[in-house]
């Protein structure tokens, strides 16, 4: 009796993947439908367009990494029955604590200040994160909208420094900031702009989650 309720568990669980994927496309097709795009051409783009050449394929891991990493995170706010929409201000709180102590320190040594980056941002992301917990828990403000409307905050927050204190002082763009020092990049392959390091944290954090 447990073997076949495992095999029933295990059928539910496949079937349930599959349904959330055909649903997937098929309100992706809808949208795109609706805005007068060909859904075959765009998943033709998707498919092949990532994988024609090395460095859109190394853009794309580097691309997946962080998306990876924050969505491992999300799975727990999920399994605690809360609705996190405020990821992407959490991201973006996240990016500028990190860059922080990058920024005031560059002499320091690479290992050190990748360090203190990874716990900056950990701590910017869950410090904005914890508003939102603080608005839902003493204001009755859900989560849902708290969220949304921090991550317009966060946005301006990121503007306010590309713009203001971190704009290229040697430049008239408004473009970006001053890059960092070479030897504060992790670790990157020639020519491919893919740093090993970024896809293997987020697929280790994936695998502690799991």
């Amino acid at each position: 009796m447990e073997r076949g309720s495992f095999h029933v568990q295990q059928l539910t669980g496949a079937t349930r993947f599959l349904l959330v994927l055909a649903a997937a496309f098929a309100f992706t097709t809808v949208a795109l439908l609706s805005t007068g795009v060909s859904p075959l051409e765009a998943y033709r783009l998707v498919l092949f367009g990532a994988f024609s050449t090395p460095v859109r394929l190394s853009d794309m891991m580097m691309l997946a990494a962080p998306l990876l990493l924050c969505a491992t995170g999300l799975t727990i706010t999920f399994a605690g029955g809360l609705y996190n929409l405020g990821v992407e201000g959490q991201i973006i709180v996240g990016a500028i604590a990190a860059m922080v102590p990058l920024r005031l320190w560059p002499d320091w040594p690479p290992l050190l200040l990748w360090l203190l980056a990874g716990l900056s941002g950990m701590t910017g992301g869950a410090f904005w994160a914890m508003l939102i917990g603080a608005l839902r828990r003493y204001a009755g403000v859900s989560e849902i909208f708290a969220g949304l409307g921090m991550n317009f905050l966060a946005s301006g927050l990121a503007l306010y420094m590309v713009l203001g204190p971190w704009r290229r002082q040697t430049s008239a763009s408004l473009s970006g900031t001053e890059l960092l020092p070479r030897e504060l990049w992790l670790p990157t392959l020639d020519r491919l702009r893919l740093a090993p390091a970024a896809p293997v944290i987020a697929v280790l954090a994936l695998g502690v989650v799991w």
